[in-house]
């Protein structure tokens, strides 16, 4: 089981350890990947307890992507098109209704296609965002004698994604990103923080 708390420590600090350690080629143009971390679809108009500590298992993803055309911005900032899906593995919030706990357990993916905006720091780094939409299905449920939440649904929302990428040779890349899935029912959201490894061509 992952505490949420450290995974997202653990996902800034690899954003800013391998922004310091890569440097040198441009990214392939068609590439296929493979991502893991932590997704989680967060209930709409409740606030978490933070006096409880909420767990989950790791999520997996995959994505492919080509290269369209550089913006004539700098040295060129690449525009690609996405997409992926990412499985929401199941985990455990915990919610504060009425003075009591609510351990809400969900589980459910995502669906996407995104245009995706490179801006190079260096030959080998690049920060980039990515904008599209995508189909999110999420359920939970909660233990007998908890206040229920409902959440169970599908539902189109807006993808939204910021992180960094860096070229480790000419056809592998790694990355690190924090996405917004956008609505996951009528009474949730997903989003997620999680690293990826590409193959290029």
């Amino acid at each position: 089981m992952v505490q949420f708390r450290s995974m997202r420590i653990a996902a800034l600090a690899a954003l800013a350890g391998f922004g310091l350690a890569a440097q040198a080629q441009e990214a392939p143009r068609v590439y296929f990947g493979l991502t893991a971390g932590v997704a989680a679809a967060i209930a709409k108009d409740y606030d978490t307890d933070k006096n409880e500590t909420g767990s989950g298992r790791p999520s997996a993803g995959v994505f492919a992507g080509v290269r369209l055309f550089d913006l004539p911005v700098g040295k060129g900032w690449p525009v690609g098109l996405e997409v992926g899906y990412q499985d929401i593995s199941s985990h455990t919030v915990p919610y504060r209704i009425n003075g009591s706990t609510t351990d809400l357990t969900a589980r459910g993916h995502s669906s996407y296609v995104a245009l995706k905006v490179g801006a190079p720091l260096t030959e080998r780094v690049s920060l980039y965002g990515r904008l599209g939409a995508s189909r999110n299905v999420v359920d939970g449920n909660t233990p007998a004698g908890q206040t229920p939440i409902d959440i169970d649904g599908r539902r189109n929302g807006v993808l939204s994604g910021f992180g960094a990428e860096f070229v480790l040779t000419p056809n592998l890349l790694l990355r690190a990103e924090a996405t917004s899935f956008g609505r996951g029912s009528a009474n949730s959201r997903v989003g997620g923080i999680s690293a990826g490894l590409a193959v290029g061509f």
